[in-house]
């Protein structure tokens, strides 16, 4: 899944980090809950989701 996919889906995120290392771009964007309720952390490499974690948020 790519950002594009993911942004279409939850809206667009905050671009937290960014790196690029031997050819590999990696950018780590969150997106918040309204009222500090919690975040979720997607890790892509080469616009390609690899991680993806969440703190305070249900489902």
């Amino acid at each position: 899944m790519t950002l594009q996919q993911v942004e279409a889906l939850i809206g667009p995120g905050t671009l937290s980090t960014q790196s690029n290392i031997d050819g590999f771009d990696d950018t780590l964007y969150m997106w918040y809950a309204p009222g500090d309720q919690g975040d979720a952390t997607v890790e892509f490499q080469n616009n390609s989701l690899i991680v993806k974690s969440q703190f305070g948020l249900s489902g």
